[in-house]
């Protein structure tokens, strides 16, 4: 009977024992899971002289990778709206161009301006450079300057020093050559600006409803996109962790329930200049939860970055 209590007595304690293991491993599994992750990292800049500039008292958020896809998926969603939008506006633009295209009054200011430069070409290559005077080239100048569509430029009083008899008697070709100067800086000078101008407003103002529709819609493409709003998180995100940057640019952020996923983190700063400038600098990049997490100048957002070549950044996206 001895034997036989012994070795119950040996498996009791082996059961006993190994209870009493499979506890104390459960507690510190237990322990360790709920052991907060701590994320570490140092936000600076390098300069072009190559100084290092640490930033301090930004503003640093942890979220979590869902949150991140989530926040991206939002993002992308907003600016394909946008993009179609920005679409059906830009065919009411074209709509109402090809409409200014068929415009009489347009059209007219155009061929006024076409036979204005025909003009000032003319007596530029002829008669300014003292190149030979043809019959062709006078009988040209001479309809030109009584063309009815520049009547309102009184150009008719020129027209009697276009005459074929001065291909004949050059004796007064100075003061020919004298008028033929005014009436080319009249038009360079002062009715080709003119009426330059007055197409330029007329176009203006006939497209000016749409093409502020057009223009506020490109801000609108534009602001969703800028760095500083892709570091920004929306109020609906609740960061799974935030801290401050020390003195020397350097942060520990504590969290609590780690996530297998991974994080990201969201940071945002500035620094004045010289001569009244401001730098600024925006990052979303992947954390590393056991490495030293750095923010510099290789993985800032810049000017909102499309096709971002950083692995690592949030926003490696196409443009949509």
């Amino acid at each position: 009977m001895e034997p036989k209590n012994k070795t119950i007595k040996s498996a009791y304690i082996g059961i006993t024992a190994g209870f009493i293991i499979l506890i104390l491993g459960y507690f510190i599994f237990s322990n360790y899971k709920t052991q907060p992750l701590k994320i570490s990292g140092k936000v600076f800049v390098v300069q072009s002289n190559k100084n290092t500039v640490p930033l301090p008292l930004v503003r640093v958020y942890i979220i979590s990778v869902e949150e991140a896809r989530k926040l991206k998926s939002q993002r992308i969603s907003e600016a394909k709206s946008l993009r179609l939008e920005f679409n059906e506006i830009r065919a009411k633009y074209n709509q109402v161009e090809d409409k200014l295209s068929k415009d009489d009054k347009i059209n007219g200011l155009i061929k006024k301006k076409f036979l204005l430069q025909v003009v000032e070409k003319l007596i530029k290559d002829k008669f300014l450079t003292n190149k030979s005077i043809q019959l062709e080239d006078t009988k040209k100048l001479k309809s030109l300057l009584k063309a009815y569509e520049l009547r309102e430029y009184n150009f008719e009083q020129y027209a009697q020093y276009v005459d074929t008899r001065q291909i004949q008697f050059i004796e007064n070709k100075e003061a020919e050559l004298i008028n033929y100067q005014y009436i080319h800086e009249v038009i360079q000078k002062d009715l080709l600006i003119k009426l330059t101008n007055e197409i330029d407003d007329y176009k203006e103002r006939y497209m000016r409803s749409i093409k502020h529709e057009v223009n506020e819609h490109i801000a609108s493409m534009e602001r969703l996109w800028l760095a500083f709003n892709l570091s920004k998180l929306p109020l609906n995100i609740i960061p799974a962790g935030e801290g401050i940057t020390d003195d020397k640019g350097e942060f520990n952020i504590s969290i609590s329930k780690s996530n297998d996923e991974g994080y990201f983190i969201f940071a945002s700063s500035s620094r004045e200049l010289s001569m009244g400038k401001t730098e600024h600098y925006d990052w979303a990049t992947q954390a590393s939860k056991t490495e030293l997490n750095i923010l510099s100048n290789n993985n800032m957002l810049n000017d909102g970055m499309y096709n971002n070549s950083d692995p690592n950044c949030l926003w490696n996206i196409q443009r949509p």
